[in-house]
């Protein structure tokens, strides 16, 4: 099975995304909401430590974002 991005890739469509720098995984759960194709956690700017960050993925994973 392909995943979303490979897939408008594949198809030559655009895709939008962003980068998580908040150290939150509410923010990330508001993010995932927005509809974005895809969310990347920024663990080398943002404040995120081992625990936020996998709460972030948890979150992202929960969603329909790649």
């Amino acid at each position: 099975m392909r995943n979303r991005i490979r897939n408008l890739l594949a198809a030559g469509q655009p895709f939008i995304g962003s980068t998580l720098m908040l150290g939150s995984a509410r923010a990330a759960e508001i993010m995932a909401r927005a509809e974005f194709d895809f969310l990347m956690v920024d663990l080398q700017h943002g404040p995120f430590d081992k625990a936020t960050a996998t709460d972030a993925i948890r979150a992202l994973v929960r969603s329909a974002v790649a």
